[in-house]
This record gives C-alpha cells, structure tokens and sequence, in this order.
C-alpha cells in the first residue's frame, strides 16, 4: 500500500512541476471566440455537410445550400462561443464602390487582379473597396474567386482558400490615416506607396479586428481572362477597326498608339506622335471603325458619371489616366494600348462580394487594359 501511495504522489509531483504536461481538454468542435473561428464545408471524418470551429471542417469541399441556406440568406457566426447559423440581417443603409483593373496582354489568356498601376504583362488587377454608411457601424465581408488565386490584401486578415474575410469590420468616425493627392505616372508600385493616395477619399473610416485603420479595403489575385476585343490597326492612316467578338456589351473603350520618335525627358509622357481612339459602347458582334488623333480623355469625369465620388473617381484617375491612355514604350519604338470597361455583371461572374448586411447598393467598375502586340 505504501509503494502504491508513495508512485501516485510521484505522478502529481510530476505533473505540477512540469516535467510531465497534463492533458489537454479535447477541442469542442463548435466551440469559438470569434466568427473567423466558424467555418463550414464537410466534416473532416466522414465527409458530412458540416459547420463548426474551422479545424474539423474541411472547406475545399462547400455544401452551398447547408451553409448559406437555398435563398443565400443564412450564415455561420460566432454567437456566445458557440459557432451557428444564423439568419443574414436585412439590406442596411450603406452603399459599396469598388474599382479595379484587369492588365493583361493579348499572348495571353492570364491576368492579374489589382488596384495599383505596374509593369506587368499577362496579368489581372483589382480592387480597391470604399463604404458610404448612413447608420450601419458594423459589417462582414467575404471576397470570393470563382477562378484564380488570391495574391494579396489590405489591411491583413484572414485567407481561406481563394476566400478573403474580413470580419467585424468597425465603420469609425475618428480615422488616423496618411493621405495625399494625385501623382503622376507610377511604374512599378509598392502597395505602401499608393496607401495614401486610396485613403484620400470621402468614404468612410473602417478598421479592422487588430485596430488597424484605413478608408477603404484592397486586394490582388491571378486569374483567367480572355479578352474578346480586336483591333486592326494601320500605322499609315492612324485608322484602325475594332470588333467586340464577346457575348456582352463593353463601355469607354480606347486606343491608344505611341509612335516613339525621340526618348522623351523622364516626367513627361506627352508625345506629339500620340494617336488616341474612343467608342463609348462597344456590343456583341459589333465593329466600328475610329480615328486616331491628339485627344484628351478624362478618366475622372468618367468615374463620376458612372457613380464615384469626386474624390474616389479622382484617386483611380490619378493612378490609372496615363496607363491607360499613355502607354510605356516596348523596344521597337511603339506601344498600343486597349482599355475598357466591363459590365458589373460580368464581373460578378468572376469575383463576388459578400457582405452582410446586404447593403443597399454595390457599384463595381472593372476596367481592363490590355498590351496589344504587333
């Protein structure tokens, strides 16, 4: 009896000294603290429709209808440590703009998504997200590739796949940011250097689950896109015929040749060999014949009348005016630029916008750009 008293005394002895750790509790699979701790998709061990804490699901695997519900109207939150689905909130008093760009080459059928102007080649770019509320102080919001792959975000939060979250996000009154006005031409862009030209907006103060502040949310990512607008182009008359062979409508298209005769001085891009083109509207199976000429297009004033800000329309300019319509030149002496705008349908096909609550109205303007090859 001793030796068995004096060995379990040894075993405590042990265990509160550290030399052997207790056992930990077993994870409660719908145990959470906060709603980035829930997801849904099937459960690890059978493969069953499945929302819990995020470690017994597996997500590359959705069950749609289970975890949003056959209307898309139910989520899963974090409600009192506990992960459930709950019914979404109704559309709230807030509006949504986002702008991006796609930037591409026609070689190519891989783009990148971004907000940000660089020397890139087959490649898509997007977006940068500004939130106008009247009375909402809180929402999600979810960014979903339908195809591609997430590159980059801002400010960080959490990846889920091809999904970025951003959660509890706070709309703030007191907002902290650097901000200052329009640059000229970037080429390449750290991300850090335009931070402040997409906060000098009138859009709210948003801040996110570490404290940190800015007026808008950004992200990046890779994909497929095939652009479905030829030109032909002829140097001689500056005349060129583009033809939309797509299935939907596209909107401010421009042409844009540089014709290099002299380096020009670096800071100035005007070149008096400039030939610019504009079609406003641009259907399926339809071609139009343009000019080229010396011709300004305002890519602000184009902003504002699709439904941005003065500001908003005015930070996109800034950051896009001369990619688009002042093309780098290549080795042989010339560049030829397309650029247009997609309908927001066809946008939606490829990235979605989840938030909740649903706001009000989401306007979405994604331009492409795309480096035509001789």
């Amino acid at each position: 009896m001793k030796k068995e008293i004096l060995f379990i005394g040894l075993i405590a002895l042990l265990l509160f000294s550290g030399c052997i750790e207790p056992p930990q509790p077993v994870p409660n699979k719908k145990y959470c603290e906060t709603d980035s701790d829930c997801a849904c998709g099937t459960y690890l061990e059978t493969g069953d429709c499945f929302y819990g804490n995020k470690e017994f699901v597996n997500t590359e695997k959705t069950c749609a209808d289970f975890c949003t519900g056959y209307m898309g109207d139910l989520k899963i939150k974090c409600v009192q440590n506990t992960c459930k689905q709950v019914q979404k909130q109704e559309t709230a008093d807030y509006e949504v703009h986002e702008w991006g760009v796609l930037a591409g080459c026609t070689s190519s059928d891989d783009y990148f998504l971004t907000s940000r102007p660089e020397e890139v080649k087959m490649v898509v770019k997007e977006p940068v997200i500004y939130i106008h509320s009247n009375d909402v102080k809180e929402f999600d919001l979810r960014v979903e590739f339908k195809e591609g792959k997430h590159l980059l975000n801002y400010p960080e939060t959490e990846i889920k796949g091809e999904k970025i979250e951003w959660n509890n996000v706070k709309v703030s009154d007191d907002c902290q940011t650097e901000t200052i006005g329009a640059t000229k031409r970037f080429n390449p862009v750290p991300l850090e250097e335009i931070i402040p030209i997409l906060n000098n907006v009138d859009a709210d103060c948003l801040e996110v689950f570490n404290g940190e502040q800015a007026r808008f949310l950004f992200y990046e990512g890779e994909m497929q896109f095939e652009n479905k607008i030829t030109v032909d182009y002829v140097a001689q008359s500056m005349k060129a015929k583009i033809k939309n062979n797509g299935f939907y409508v596209v909107y401010d298209l421009a042409l844009s040749v540089e014709e290099l005769m002299s380096v020009p001085q670096e800071g100035f891009y005007d070149n008096p060999n400039l030939g610019l083109g504009f079609i406003e509207e641009l259907k399926p199976g339809e071609e139009k014949s343009i000019e080229l000429k010396d011709i300004r297009i305002d890519l602000k004033e184009k902003m504002t009348g699709i439904g941005f800000t003065e500001k908003e329309a005015g930070s996109f300019a800034s950051l896009w005016q001369d990619n688009f319509y002042h093309s780098q030149y290549n080795t042989k002496g010339y560049s030829k630029t397309l650029s247009y705008r997609l309908p927001q349908s066809e946008t939606e096909k490829m990235i979605s916008l989840n938030f909740d609550p649903e706001p009000k109205k989401v306007l979405r303007s994604l331009w492409v750009m795309v480096n035509i090859e001789n």
